[in-house]
């Protein structure tokens, strides 16, 4: 058998069995495909057909990192409401709404908006795949417990969303006289510049209003207090009653959604890199208890601890602490430094002094 029937016998096989793929991710895979096979016309035949073999599974286990799991259509008002309806803590992964597609993506992904070329980039732990979007489309990206997503607007601003999130955004900012974002949740946002386009982020019973700047703002459902904190620059933040409020770089304003009173604090170089360093995977103590980064391990590693209180309060810690890492080294390198021992049991850990 030569190899232009192999190729063929390889895209019957890929049109039959990968129901996951939509047809145009199975043209571009057959894209890649091809430019392997030219690119090695001259390989002895059978070393040539294992080499594009291996290529093709590895193809296929890149696209396969993300799935479409639901494909069904419906009207904008039917779309807007289930986006403004979806519940985070339903969900297990990451979901990107896109159109009329619903696509669920590995923790910690990074979304690029590139409606010039008419698609949604989407890197899957160094993995690069694309789908196909149209310029007047809303997207919507859901994080749930344990995850964290960073989405790269049209216009290159940027915004790292915190777990049990979502945001809605446009696909294209380019025909939008304002770029507007919702989110319910809490993210850090590194906004592009524009003298001639406000940006402007609602969150709760929050608008802020920017130019180009960087800041981080917190409103979860059910929660009393909404929070904005600025890192640099300038923005404008509306509270209900259309109250507005300026604020300059390291200070927050709180807002208390129960009877709508404000504050605004200054914050510490100390408090600024704390507050927001959960986007790089980090925990950062200031001689603060042992409970205080349990609690927050339970919710990066969405694992139940068991500890006596009273013992975790009394060790005290300082330092920063690299979640990124899977959760036996990060308990092994704890016991390194605080007089701990832990036991994996079947859905807890459990600390002891």
């Amino acid at each position: 058998m030569n190899k232009v029937s192999n190729l063929k016998l390889f895209k019957d096989w890929l049109e039959r069995n990968e129901p996951r793929l939509t047809a145009d991710e199975k043209r571009l895979l057959w894209q890649k495909i091809i430019a392997l096979y030219e690119q090695n016309t001259h390989e002895p035949r059978h070393l040539w057909w294992q080499w594009v073999a291996a290529a093709s599974i590895s193809l296929l286990l890149i696209v396969g990192g993300w799935h479409l799991v639901n494909n069904v259509h419906h009207n904008d008002q039917d779309r807007n409401t289930m986006l403004s309806q979806l519940d985070v803590s339903t969900i297990q992964n990451i979901k990107l709404m896109a159109g009329d597609q619903v696509i669920t993506l590995d923790d910690n992904c990074t979304i690029t908006c590139k409606p010039g070329q008419g698609v949604i980039n989407i890197n899957l732990q160094g993995n690069q795949v694309t789908t196909s979007c149209k310029p007047g489309t809303q997207l919507m990206v859901a994080v749930p417990r344990a995850a964290r997503a960073r989405v790269v607007l049209s216009d290159g601003s940027t915004i790292t969303l915190r777990e049990n999130s979502k945001m809605t955004f446009p696909f294209s900012l380019a025909t939008v006289d304002v770029r507007r974002v919702k989110i319910e949740g809490e993210a850090y946002m590194d906004i592009t510049h524009n003298p001639r386009k406000d940006f402007i982020a609602q969150c709760g019973d929050l608008q802020v209003k920017v130019l180009g700047t960087k800041f981080l703002i917190s409103s979860y459902p059910g929660e009393n207090k909404q929070c904005v904190t600025l890192y640099e620059g300038r923005v404008n933040v509306k509270t209900a009653g259309n109250k507005s409020h300026t604020l300059k770089p390291k200070e927050t304003l709180e807002y208390l959604a129960s009877n709508q009173q404000t504050n605004v604090i200054e914050e510490n170089d100390i408090d600024m890199q704390t507050l927001v360093s959960w986007k790089d995977d980090i925990i950062i103590l200031n001689n603060e208890p042992l409970t205080k980064l349990i609690e927050q391990m339970e919710n990066i590693y969405h694992t139940q601890f068991t500890f006596n209180r009273k013992a975790t309060d009394a060790i005290v810690l300082s330092g920063k602490f690299d979640a990124s890492v899977s959760l036996d080294e990060f308990m092994q390198r704890l016991q390194m430094i605080a007089p701990i021992s832990y036991h994996k049991e079947t859905h807890t850990i459990k600390v002891t002094k």
